[in-house]
């Protein structure tokens, strides 16, 4: 297939050639893509990952120069998301929500969200359903709504069917600042915000109970990760995820890189006794990377669930999500007199909002703040003579 640079007389000789050279492919050297194949301009293109050819027209039919012009508005509308080849056809040219996720959200989230096959899933189980071969510029805010709404009657919570608007509302806003939306339909659905933060906190007996199992089966990984979760109030992604090269023994602090924390900054998680007891315990150090390790494979521990489920209840408490274990050693903290400042740096948080939520555990500590007033309040009616 020959490059070329096509001209009026090229195309008046192709014309006036056998039929045998018209069907030979002439691609042109001026517009990348544009080429002549059995007497019709057509543009060569990617689509979802494949070749496709969008005709133009018949070279007898529409000039040279009009001809580059069209293959240039089809390759700026492939840019933008839209297919010539519907285009041509007179069809709806946007794209449908599928392809533009498959094609343009679900890579661009793969690079910047650890939790882009979350929205993958969202989309799997139920946007494709109602949405998938929906054009962009069809879906409306009152169809989103509709489908809003009809979550809560299928049974999810209000929290789950927020989920899926919160994905319209980012995938689509994005899709407006690509230029392949003019408008987000899902910008002003309003959430439900139903609150569903379920906090489990272990009482000093719920907690004897959970240590006498815990202890019980010491050399189980599940076992060592739950006594290091409640001695630091760490992450279980933080936990499992852990190296041996964070651990800094002499300043008594694991340190998580910014890659790995869900703040996206460096964390510095302390190291009380209890917590450099469990890493003692470990057994990996110096033969691993990784804290924790599957004793089968010799790999990084990746499952927790099914051991963690046993030991609770054999413990006697089949409600304690493995999570809960951070909202207790909070709650430990603040019980021992830790201010909820002291709190926040201890979990990470970033803001003290997330931290507020244990307020209500420390009023000895607040009722002790207020004292500290009134003791000075009386020291000073006291020097005059009250």
């Amino acid at each position: 297939m020959p490059v070329v640079d096509l001209t009026t007389d090229y195309i008046e000789n192709l014309i006036a050639s056998s039929a045998k050279d018209i069907r030979g492919e002439h691609c042109d050297q001026q517009v990348r893509g544009m080429y002549i194949r059995q007497g019709t301009y057509y543009l060569r293109f990617k689509w979802l990952k494949k070749t496709a050819h969008a005709p133009i027209g018949k070279i007898d039919e529409v000039s040279l120069e009009d001809a580059r012009k069209a293959a240039l508005d089809y390759k700026a509308m492939v840019k933008r998301g839209i297919d010539p080849r519907k285009q041509e056809a007179g069809g709806n040219s946007l794209l449908t929500l599928r392809e533009y996720m498959q094609q343009h959200y679900i890579p661009f989230a793969k690079n910047r969200k650890k939790t882009w096959k979350d929205d993958a899933d969202l989309c799997r189980r139920r946007l494709y359903s109602r949405f998938g071969d929906c054009p962009l510029n069809q879906i409306k805010r009152r169809d989103i709504e509709q489908f809003h709404n009809g979550l809560r009657d299928e049974g999810l919570s209000g929290a789950s069917a927020d989920h899926y608007v919160r994905l319209l509302k980012r995938a689509l806003k994005l899709a407006v600042e690509w230029e392949l939306l003019e408008k987000n339909p899902a910008e002003n659905v309003k959430l439900f915000l139903e609150p569903n933060a379920v906090e489990h906190y272990l009482t000093e007996e719920q907690l004897a109970q959970l240590m006498k199992v815990l202890l019980k089966y010491r050399d189980t990984n599940v076992s060592l990760l739950a006594r290091l979760l409640l001695a630091t109030g760490a992450r279980l992604s933080e936990c499992m995820l852990a190296l041996w090269s964070w651990v800094d023994r002499e300043r008594r602090v694991l340190v998580v890189p910014a890659g790995n924390s869900k703040s996206k900054k460096q964390r510095v998680i302390p190291l009380s006794d209890a917590a450099l007891q469990v890493l003692g315990e470990l057994g990996t150090e110096g033969k691993s990377k990784y804290l924790f390790v599957n004793k089968t494979t010799g790999k990084q521990l990746k499952y927790a669930g099914k051991v963690w489920i046993r030991l609770r209840n054999e413990a006697g408490l089949p409600w304690l999500r493995i999570h809960d274990l951070r909202h207790s050693a909070a709650s430990f903290m603040i019980s021992s007199g830790r201010t909820l400042f002291e709190v926040q740096q201890v979990l990470g948080h970033s803001t003290p909002v997330m931290t507020q939520r244990y307020a209500h555990l420390a009023p000895q500590a607040l009722l002790d703040s207020a004292n500290a007033t009134s003791a000075i309040i009386e020291q000073a009616m006291a020097a005059n003579g009250e």
